[in-house]
């Protein structure tokens, strides 16, 4: 609507309307229409000449593109994308000379192949040198033929040699000897990339020498690798792990799957191939059985990965033998992680009562213990357990073991069937979920020392039997209260909350944890002022020029931003509008506090409101109102409604025209409807 509106908007209107493309198909159809054959789509006409200055005019637009042969087509209506093998070749040989390349801005190109192989080779005429990230997707391979074409697919991009990628991709369930052959050929040439993603699930017998070349084509500079590697004994595993530790020493991400044929790494001594990664921040070893670590093992892996915050060594859930950690070794993880975010990690069943040692420890003057572990409360949020067994028995000495050591108030226990399953060892761990936020939440007694405070009031819980109980599930908690089992069906709970008034939401959101998440979900769907979204991160006061921020924003406050920012869809702001929280007449914003908000947000966030899909903003007290509009916009956001008063002044119509001069700049965004509202239109 933009574009068709004025001559001086076209321009960037159509720049953002071609910036992401979700099919190959609208560039298709500027040259001629399509038309469905029996073996795909293909062109139902000559491609007249003075169409390829048309196609010129949109294609220079696009930075990315994605194709799945698979999608729905919407102008057809046919439920594939699937092409004809000629359009390729039609499309370049018809091509005018000297045209130049047919995406000469292209940064990004995601294509997914599952109804018929000849669709690869598709992607090669929009490879350009402005390619940054390529990822492809193939699914399961079976015939010869196909694995034969996506080898050629691969020798050709490889000896196009045309772009330097930073991101390669390349999704497919096994991979044949000739594929790995080639996908090492391209790897070669590609000593720029930084982020390599080969989720690979099996590899062909007798693919052992090509898999020695694959491991030896990554770069120096790589920085996340996810790959897996095959072995028959621990020789091959060593060799292979230490290749990839040696080529890649930069590594700040790896996910590794483990694939052994007769043999499994289970212990410390498995790990150490990679403890010369230093960078590690991110660690996923895929292992059938996990790994058992010792208290001293612990400690060597936290003086070898200084920068670590996620750590998973979680066994594979099918089979009986796990490996994995004694409870009170996680005070060890603790010490020895300082920037730990998540911890997925096996606990081995517990045989003996569980040995906390302060409570052996000798006590101060005061009566504490001397320097109780916990976790970084800042950035420790996570431990998944998987499918840990714990007893009733050892429920309060965990949860007081976890009381001690997290006090993050966004902490979470991860394990498998959490969700659905108030039965065994699930219930037990989110009993222990439920008394260490108990603890958290209590009103702290600074008479007693702290592990013991935490030790009295879990007894007291358990005591009380307000929490809920193995054998019985209907008994009364304010996690778990008493419901029907429809109840906690996702899909009705969620038709009921809908409708539901915000303030019915708000209980709902507080009485289950089945149910928080959807209620939370409605009740911040769509938000009728900026306002709540901002004091998530601090309070609000009344300034001369607006409400601005009270005090400093705490850095831990944007984890809890980010956990209701997620959920926002809809979001309103009316400057004239009152501010109830504050009792004010009026909810103008300051002209510090977008500034505030993009210099104080951390580095890697991501967009403030990364699922947003309309903004709706009326300005008529203020222009500077205007602005704050900005920081919220993200790729997301689909329908973008501006309301403006009267615009005389000349810096206010500066500061409009500043306004859109901007958010065309924003990388991204793409709308589909978009209204503005202005008494005059300088």
């Amino acid at each position: 609507m933009a574009a068709r509106a004025t001559r001086l908007w076209c321009d960037i209107a159509l720049d953002w309307l071609w910036r992401e493309l979700d099919s190959v198909l609208p560039l298709l159809r500027l040259l001629a229409p399509l038309a469905e054959t029996s073996t795909g789509l293909a062109f139902a006409g000559k491609i007249e000449p003075r169409k390829w200055e048309r196609f010129r005019y949109y294609s220079h637009r696009v930075r990315s593109l994605h194709h799945n042969d698979s999608d729905w087509d919407p102008v057809t209506h046919l439920i594939s994308c699937s092409l004809s093998s000629d359009t390729s070749l039609i499309l370049l040989a018809t091509r005018p000379a000297g045209f130049g390349a047919l995406l000469q801005n292209v940064r990004e190109i995601d294509w997914a192949v599952s109804h018929d192989i000849v669709n690869l080779q598709h992607a090669l005429p929009f490879v350009h040198g402005s390619l940054k990230r390529l990822t492809i997707t193939v699914d399961e391979i079976d015939i010869p033929d196909d694995n034969d074409a996506i080898a050629r697919f691969l020798n050709t991009i490889w000896a196009m040699q045309v772009f330097s990628l930073e991101t390669f991709g390349f999704d497919i369930m096994g991979v044949p000897t000739e594929i790995l052959q080639s996908l090492t050929c391209f790897l070669q040439s590609q000593p720029t990339i930084k982020v390599l993603e080969i989720p690979i699930t099996g590899f062909a017998p007798g693919s052992d020498a090509a898999q020695d070349l694959f491991h030896q084509s990554f770069t120096e500079g790589l920085q996340r690798l996810s790959t897996a590697v095959s072995f028959r004994g621990p020789t091959d595993y060593l060799t292979r792990t230490q290749t990839i530790a040696k080529r890649a020493p930069q590594l700040q991400e790896l996910e590794l799957s483990l694939i052994g044929t007769t043999w499994m790494p289970s212990t410390f001594d498995d790990l150490t191939p990679f403890l010369t990664l230093s960078n590690l921040e991110e660690l996923e070893l895929i292992a059938l059985h996990g790994f058992h670590l010792d208290p001293g093992d612990i400690v060597m892996l936290g003086k070898s990965f200084p920068k670590m915050a996620r750590f998973d060594l979680q066994p594979q859930t099918r089979f009986r033998t796990r490996f994995g950690i004694r409870a009170t070794s996680l005070i060890y993880f603790a010490n020895a992680f300082p920037n730990l975010r998540e911890l997925s990690v096996y606990i081995e069943s517990v045989t003996d009562p569980i040995q906390l040692p302060w409570r052996s420890e000798e006590r101060d003057s005061q009566g504490q213990v001397q320097a109780l572990p916990s976790f970084n409360p800042s950035t420790f949020q996570l431990l998944t357990v998987g499918t840990s067994f714990l007893a009733d028995k050892d429920i309060p000495d965990m949860a007081e073991l976890l009381s001690v050591l997290c006090h993050n108030p966004s902490f979470e226990i991860g394990c498998v069937g959490k969700e659905t399953n108030i039965k065994g060892p699930t219930l037990a761990w989110r009993k222990v979920e439920a008394l260490v936020r108990l603890v958290q939440r209590a009103d702290r007694d600074e008479a007693n020392p702290y592990d013991e405070w935490c030790r009295a009031l879990i007894l007291e819980k358990v005591a009380s039997g307000e929490w809920p109980d193995k054998s019985d599930s209907s008994t009364g908690s304010h996690a778990y209260p008493e419901m029907h089992r429809m109840l906690a069906v996702h899909e009705i709970v969620s038709n009921v909350l809908r409708n539901a008034r915000s303030h019915d939401q708000a209980m709902a959101a507080r009485a289950s944890r089945l149910w928080c998440d959807i209620a939370l979900d409605w009740l911040w769907r769509e938000l009728d002022s900026v306002l709540p979204l901002l004091r998530l991160l601090a309070p609000l006061a009344e300034t001369s020029s607006g409400l601005a921020f009270a005090e400093r924003i705490d850095p831990h406050n944007w984890e809890r931003f980010r956990h209701y920012a997620r959920r926002v869809r809809f979001l309103r702001y009316d400057g004239s509008d009152p501010d109830p929280a504050a009792q004010l007449s009026s909810s103008g914003l300051a002209s510090d506090v977008s500034v505030t908000l993009l210099t104080l947000k951390p580095s890697g966030f991501g967009p403030l409101l990364p699922h947003i899909q309309e903004i709706n903003w009326f300005i008529s007290h203020d222009i500077v109102n205007l602005q704050h509009a900005l920081p919220f916009f993200s790729r997301s956001l689909k329908t973008l409604g501006i309301t403006l008063g009267d615009v005389d002044a000349m810096e206010e119509s500066d500061a409009v025209a500043r306004f859109f001069n901007t958010a065309s700049s924003i990388r991204g965004l793409a709308l589909d409807i978009f209204d503005l509202e202005m008494t005059g239109m300088p």
